[in-house]
C-alpha cells in the first residue's frame, strides 16, 4: 500500500499582542488588530528588476552509481551486447534497441513448448509468452531496481535479432490472457473449450447463422484465422476496424483492458514477414504507465504500480522450432539465473541441458542477472558466477535404466544420452532430429518436443 503523508502546522501557545502599531495616539494595540491596518508589502521600484535565483541544476542519480561491469571470459562479448541493449531504448530514435526478450521458468516448468498436441482446457496452441525488458519499462518504482516477472529465478534470454525479424508474433503492453486468444494468442480473446471451432485452440474463423450471437456454426466455412480474420485483425492495435467498446487505444488501457497487440514479424506466417511493431509499442507503454502511475486493482483494494507490470510477447512456437533445428543460438542468446540464488544456477543449467539433448550443441551459454541494480545508471547482465558442480541431466533424473518411457517422454538423443530408448505399448519413438526423439500415439501429430509436462500443461 501506497501512502501520501501529509503535514500539519498547529499554532498555540500564548495570544500574539502588537504594541506600538498605533496611529499615532499612544496606548495598547487591540489583542486581534484589524487586517486592514497591517502595512502593505512594498512593490519594486520602478526600472528595478526583481532578483531571479539562479536554477537549480537537477542531482545525477548516477554520480555515485557502480558503472557496468565489462563482461568477461567467452561470453564476454554476449554479456556486454546484452546491457548494450537493455540500456539503448531511445523513444526519439526509431531504430535503438528495444529490450531484451525474456522468458522466466518456474521451478515446475522447463524449455518445452507444445505445438500440434492435444487440446488443454481449450488453451490456444503454438504459443510461447515472455517479457520485453529494459531499464524504462519492470522497473521498480521507488528504487528503480528490475522488477523480474512473477519473481523467478531464472529462464530463457531469446535471440533478439530473431524475435524482431522471424519469430516474435505480438507484443502487448500489459499481460493479455493470451491463452484464451485466437491466433496463437495473438488475436481477440474467444469464448469456448476444445470442441468449439471459433475457440482459441481449434483458431478456426466461420460464419454463422446468427453472427450477433456468434452461433449456428454454417457447415463447411470454418478455415484457419489469417492476419485479415476479425478475430485477429480487430484486436490488432493499429486496426481501423478495431472493436473500440471491449479493445480500447493503448493510451486508453489499463493493466486490466483487454489489451490490443502491436505486431511482430510473424504474426501469421503464411502471409510472410511483417514489418515488427515493437518500438511504437515500447513507447507506447512507457506513455501508458505513467499517465496515471498507479491505479486501483478492479473490486480489490490492491494497487498496481504500472511501471512494475510486466508486458506480454508472444513468440510463435511454429518458428521458435524452425529455428532451434537450424542451431539453438538462433532460438536462445542465454539461459539466465537470479544473482544469489542457488537453486536459480541449477535451473539455469537443467534448461541448458534439456535444449542441448532436445537440439544438440554446443551449449547454450549461462549468464548471471542482478535486478538489484539502479537501472537509470546500472545494466544487469553479468558473467555467471560459480556453478554448480554437477546438475544430473534433465532426460534421466527418473530413469531406473530398465523401463520404457510414457507418452511425451524423451526415447533417445545426440551422443551424450543416456535414457531410455523404448516407448510404453501402444507409444512408438519418434525421431525429431538428430538429438532427440520422444514417445507419441500413432494418431498424434507432434511438431514440438516436450520431455516433461508442467502442472498445467501449457507455459504461462
Amino acid at each position: 500500500m501506497f501512502c501520501r503523508t501529509v503535514g500539519v502546522a498547529l499554532f498555540g501557545g500564548s495570544l500574539l499582542s502588537l504594541h506600538g502599531c498605533g496611529g499615532g495616539g499612544g496606548g495598547d494595540s487591540p489583542v486581534n488588530p484589524d487586517p486592514h491596518d497591517a502595512k502593505p508589502t512594498p512593490s519594486p521600484s520602478p526600472g528595478v528588476p526583481t532578483p531571479v535565483p539562479p536554477p537549480v541544476p537537477p542531482v545525477d542519480p548516477c554520480i555515485s552509481a557502480p558503472s557496468t561491469p565489462k563482461g568477461t571470459g567467452p561470453d564476454a562479448f554476449l554479456v556486454d551486447e546484452l546491457n548494450q541493449i537493455y540500456m539503448g531504448f531511445d523513444e526519439s530514435d526509431p531504430n535503438s534497441p528495444v529490450g531484451v526478450t525474456m522468458r522466466t521458468i518456474a521451478p515446475d516448468m522447463d524449455a518445452s513448448f507444445w505445438c500440434g498436441t492435444p487440446c488443454y482446457s481449450g488453451y490456444a496452441d503454438c504459443r510461447v509468452s515472455a517479457s520485453m525488458y529494459n531499464n524504462k519499462v519492470l522497473i521498480k518504482q521507488d528504487s528503480f531496481e528490475v522488477a523480474v516477472t512473477m519473481s523467478r529465478l531464472a529462464g530463457i534470454i531469446y535471440n533478439q535479432t530473431s524475435v524482431e525479424q522471424t519469430i516474435g508474433k505480438c507484443f502487448y503492453m500489459y499481460d493479455a490472457t493470451t491463452w484464451g486468444r485466437t491466433n496463437h494468442g495473438c488475436g481477440c480473446a474467444t469464448p469456448g473449450g476444445c470442441d468449439t471451432p471459433d475457440g482459441a485452440y481449434q483458431n478456426q474463423e466461420c460464419q454463422y447463422e446468427h453472427p450477433e450471437a456468434r452461433s449456428g456454426v454454417k457447415k463447411g466455412t470454418c478455415h484457419d484465422n489469417t492476419e485479415k480474420s476479425p478475430d485477429v485483425d480487430q484486436c490488432w492495435c493499429n486496426s481501423d476496424d478495431r472493436r473500440k467498446a471491449t479493445t480500447p487505444l493503448p493510451e486508453h488501457a489499463k493493466t486490466t483492458s483487454q489489451q490490443c497487440f502491436f505486431r511482430g514479424p510473424a504474426l501469421y506466417p503464411p502471409a510472410g514477414t511483417f514489418t515488427n511493431e515493437y518500438h511504437e509499442a515500447m513507447r507506447a507503454r512507457i506513455k501508458n504507465q505513467a499517465n496515471p502511475p498507479i491505479e486501483n486493482k478492479e473490486n480489490s483494494t490492491e494497487i498496481i504500480i504500472k511501471q512494475e507490470f510486466w508486458n506480454e510477447i508472444i513468440i510463435e512456437a511454429q518458428e521458435l522450432e524452425r529455428m532451434l533445428k537450424i542451431h539453438p543460438s538462433y532460438a536462445y542468446s542465454a539461459f539466465f539465473y537470479i544473482r544469489g540464488f542457488e537453486d536459480g544456477k541449477k535451473k539455469a543449467m537443467e534448461i541448458q541441458e534439456q535444449v542441448f539433448q532436445q537440439w544438440g550443441g554446443p551449449r547454450v551459454p549461462i549468464v548471471e542477472f542482478d535486478p538489484k541494480v539502479d537501472t537509470r545508471c546500472t545494466a544487469p547482465f553479468r558473467t555467471k558466477g560459480r556453478m554448480p558442480v554437477t546438475v544430473p541431466p534433465t532426460t534421466t533424473t527418473t530413469w531406473d535404466g530398465l523401463s520404457c518411457a510414457g507418452e511425451w517422454g524423451t526415447c533417445g538423443g545426440g551422443p551424450s544420452y543416456s535414457g531410455p530408448t523404448c516407448c510404453s505399448e501402444g507409444l512408438y519413438c519418434a525421431k525429431k532430429n538428430a538429438f532427440f526423439a520422444q514417445c507419441e500415439q500413432e494418431t498424434t501429430s507432434t511438431t514440438t518436443a516436450a520431455t516433461t509436462t508442467t502442472t498445467t500443461g501449457v507455459i504461462v
